[in-house]
């Protein structure tokens, strides 16, 4: 997409709106499905198209959609946390900026903005934006959004994310047969380096309450076999 000039990115992203609205985009598809099909776009289109400009088109178009739901933000949260936590554990190890909400950054230019040390690295390679790109949206924004991001971004606050998870990981501590919660503490130390400090405390301190919890617990039935076996004795 970038050694030929442009020519056709328009249709492409066109064609590639159409065909999702068509099959993907309907009743008869279940979110998890079309989240599935969100992250395989974010996956795809990074690669075809390096500015992210196409990418951030179709996820747009399937955002509008999908956020007409009643179950998203819960389809979201347990596909983030649950059935893809292992293969976004990899993407959350690698260190990117912190979510910011896209709102934010809208109109902000991004020449203005510190440069990182990759980019610094790399200014020498600055290419503008293509044709097509929306006036006013962040490149930055664009091409540091990896699936986590974007799957978040769905939400279109993070905040509703924080409070979404704090919701669920509550439920599977407390409710769960099988939970882990030394897993639960190693994904969310994960999830810290995409969110500003202090937004995760209260889950670090549900964490901690589980973990001082079953300390207690383990101490009290240790004594309560003791002193049984002292009885029987």
């Amino acid at each position: 997409m970038q050694t030929n000039n442009g020519y056709g990115r328009s249709q492409l992203s066109a064609k590639l709106a159409s065909e999702v609205e068509k099959r993907l985009l309907h009743i008869g598809i279940g979110t998890r499905d079309i989240l599935q099909g969100y992250a395989s776009a974010v996956d795809c289109l990074r690669r075809l198209d390096p500015t992210c400009v196409i990418m951030q088109h179709i996820c747009t178009v399937i955002r509008t959609y999908i956020k007409q739901r009643p179950d998203t933000v819960r389809s979201i949260i347990t596909y983030i946390t649950g059935e893809k936590r292992e293969e976004l554990s990899e993407q959350l190890a690698v260190k990117r900026a912190a979510i910011v909400d896209e709102e934010d950054m809208a109109g902000v230019n991004d020449d203005l903005i510190g440069l990182d040390d990759e980019n610094e690295q790399n200014w020498r390679e600055w290419q503008p934006d293509p044709p097509d790109a929306i006036p006013g949206q962040s490149r930055r924004f664009r091409q540091n959004a990896d699936v986590f991001n974007m799957l978040v971004s769905v939400y279109g606050s993070k905040e509703l994310f924080v409070k979404e998870y704090r919701q669920l990981l509550a439920e599977r501590l407390t409710k769960s047969w099988n939970r882990d919660p030394l897993f639960e503490l190693r994904y969310l130390e994960l999830l810290k380096q995409r969110f500003s400090e202090g937004e995760l405390q209260q889950c670090e301190v549900m964490l901690k309450d589980m973990r001082d919890s079953d300390v207690v617990d383990r101490w009290v039935r240790n004594n309560l076999v003791s002193a049984f076996v002292l009885e029987l004795n």
